[in-house]
């Protein structure tokens, strides 16, 4: 399990997700020097390893998820509608800006991957992984 946020690693026993997903190793991905280290490693994984990601439900996240390497699911909200009013619309317009292909990279990943993008896209998400920790949002995993 990859983590993008370093309070989202730490407080990761906290979030309401499947009990098979206890046991997992979780990395946090890091920045800069760290997270070459970390793409280095999943790079390094014998194939039949399940890499999943965990990313904000935001455009940056979702780049996350699509280039992360060896990736075959993403953990998310199982309501990620649920979360359009209190989404950062500031931080999603700006994300968004800096990646306006992201619907047309997600075609090259699973057809739920690809709904997953479109939901957060058509309706500007842009939520944290803390506040999904805060709220106990149920999440599940999706093939990516």
């Amino acid at each position: 399990m990859v983590v993008e946020n370093l309070e989202a690693f730490v407080l990761w026993g906290q979030f309401n997700f499947l009990e098979q997903l206890r046991n997992s190793l979780v990395v946090y991905r890091g920045h800069d020097v760290s997270a070459k280290a970390v793409i280095s490693f999943l790079n390094s994984l014998p194939i039949g390893i399940d890499v999943t990601v965990f990313s904000d439900p935001d455009p940056a996240g979702l780049e996350i998820i699509m280039s992360t390497p060896k990736v075959t699911s993403a953990l998310v909200p199982v309501s990620i509608e649920n979360f359009r009013k209190v989404s950062h619309k500031e931080r999603f317009g700006g994300q968004l800006a800096t990646m306006p292909n992201v619907k047309e990279k997600s075609l090259s990943f699973s057809e739920q991957f690809q709904k997953y993008v479109n939901t957060i896209t058509k309706l500007g998400i842009a939520v944290t992984q803390e506040r999904l920790c805060n709220q106990k949002s149920l999440l599940v995993l999706i093939d990516v």
